[in-house]
C-alpha cells in the first residue's frame, strides 16, 4: 500500500494463515520468526526484499520490548496465582 500497490483481503488472510503455521515451528532465537517469514511475505503479499529489510529492522529494534512485556506479565500472573492458590499440606 505504501508503494502504490493494493492488496485484497484474500492476500492478507493467506499471509496470516501461513504466519500462524510458521509461528508454531519458528526457531527459538531472537528475530527467528521475522527471518523465517521473509519468503512468505514476498510470495503472499508481494513485499520486495528492500521493503522487507525495513520491516525487519523495525521488528528487531522493538523485539526486546515485546520479550520484556511477556516476561513481566508472566511474573505478575505467577504472583497472583501464588497469592490466590495455596496448596494443601
Amino acid at each position: 500500500m505504501l508503494s502504490g500497490g493494493s492488496l485484497h483481503a484474500g492476500a492478507f488472510a493467506q499471509y496470516i494463515f501461513l504466519l500462524s503455521i510458521l509461528a508454531v515451528a519458528a526457531p527459538g532465537v531472537p528475530g527467528g520468526m521475522v527471518l523465517a517469514a521473509a519468503p512468505i511475505a514476498e510470495s503472499a503479499i508481494g513485499l520486495a526484499p528492500p521493503q522487507y529489510a525495513i520491516l525487519m529492522a523495525a521488528y528487531l529494534a522493538i523485539d526486546g520490548v515485546g520479550t520484556a512485556c511477556n516476561l513481566t506479565g508472566d511474573g505478575a500472573i505467577a504472583l497472583v496465582v501464588d497469592k490466590i492458590w495455596k496448596p494443601r499440606g
